[in-house]
C-alpha cells in the first residue's frame, strides 16, 4: 500500500462496518464541503439542493435506492474534484448531465439528502468518480460484465472491476490520466453494475468500492467554502467527454 494514505486510511479503518442504524460508517473529511458550484452556461447552483438531484435523476433516474446512493456519491465526488481544480463545472457528458428536462423525483431527492456532504476520497482528495451506463451484466451473481453482454452505449470499456484492490493494484480507467501518482484517478463505476450490485443485496459503499477500489474513503465534508480562484494545470492524458454517458433511464 502506498504511503499516500495518512488520516482518512486510518480512520476508515478505525471505523466499524456500519453505524447502528445500518447505515455504512462515514468518516469526516480533512477537506472543507462546498455548498454551490458554478454550472457552465447555467451559473451558481445550490450544490446539495438543486445541483446533485438533477444530476442524479438525469444520470441514473432509474435506480433503485442503493445505486441512487452511489451515483449521488460519485457525483458529488466529481463535483468536488471539479470545483477545486477548475472551479466550474459543464452541463454535459463532458462532465455531467444536469439539465435533461426531467425534474428531480423524490427518490432522487432523497438519495442526495441520505449522502449529504459525503465523497469519495483517496489520499485526502476526493476522486474524479467516473462513471458511465457500462454494459448490462448477463450474471446477476457477480455482476461483472463479459464479452458479449448488452452494451447499447459501448462503454464498458470504461469501466473497472476493483473489489478487495489497494493502493497502486487499483485499476484506473482510460478516462483520466493513467499514472500512479495521479491519485484522483481510481477507477470508473458502471451504472448498469450498480443497479445489479443493489439487486443482490450491496450497499452504496459496497458498490463504491466494488468499481474504486478497497482503500477508497467515504468522507463526510462539512462547511461551505469558495471555490478556490487559482488552480494548477491539468493533468495530461485522455479524457474522452463523448464517451462519458450515462444509463439515465
Amino acid at each position: 500500500m502506498p504511503r499516500l494514505l495518512p488520516r482518512l486510511l486510518v480512520l476508515a479503518l478505525a471505523a466499524s462496518c456500519g453505524s447502528p442504524d445500518g447505515e455504512p460508517e462515514v468518516v469526516p473529511a480533512p477537506f472543507e464541503g462546498f455548498c454551490e458550484i458554478e454550472v457552465d452556461g447555467i451559473g451558481t447552483l445550490d450544490l446539495e439542493g438543486d445541483y446533485l438531484p438533477h444530476v442524479v435523476q438525469c444520470e441514473n433516474g432509474g435506480a433503485g435506492p442503493e445505486a441512487l446512493a452511489a451515483q449521488a456519491i460519485s457525483a458529488r465526488s466529481y463535483a468536488y474534484y471539479k470545483i477545486q481544480t477548475s472551479g466550474r463545472i459543464a452541463d454535459g457528458t463532458s462532465d455531467q448531465v444536469y439539465s435533461c428536462g426531467k425534474t428531480p423525483a423524490l427518490e432522487h431527492v432523497e438519495a442526495v439528502e441520505r449522502t449529504r456532504g459525503v465523497v469519495l476520497a483517496y489520499a485526502d482528495v476526493p476522486i474524479a468518480a467516473f462513471y458511465v451506463a457500462g454494459a448490462k451484466p448477463s450474471d446477476r451473481e457477480t455482476c461483472v460484465a463479459v464479452a458479449g453482454d448488452d452494451d447499447p452505449t459501448n462503454t464498458e470499456r470504461w469501466v473497472t472491476y476493483n473489489e478487495g484492490r489497494a493502493g497502486n493494484e487499483v485499476e484506473q480507467t482510460p478516462l483520466g490520466w493513467v499514472d500512479p501518482s495521479n491519485v484522483r484517478n481510481r477507477g470508473c463505476m458502471s451504472q448498469w453494475g450498480s443497479r445489479c450490485l443493489e439487486e443482490r443485496g450491496d450497499s452504496f459503499a459496497t458498490i463504491a468500492r466494488f468499481y474504486y477500489g478497497a482503500d477508497i474513503v467515504l468522507a463526510r465534508a462539512e462547511g461551505c467554502a469558495p471555490a478556490p480562484t487559482s488552480f494548477a494545470p491539468p493533468p495530461p492524458g485522455p479524457w474522452s467527454p463523448a464517451m462519458r454517458i450515462g444509463a439515465r433511464d
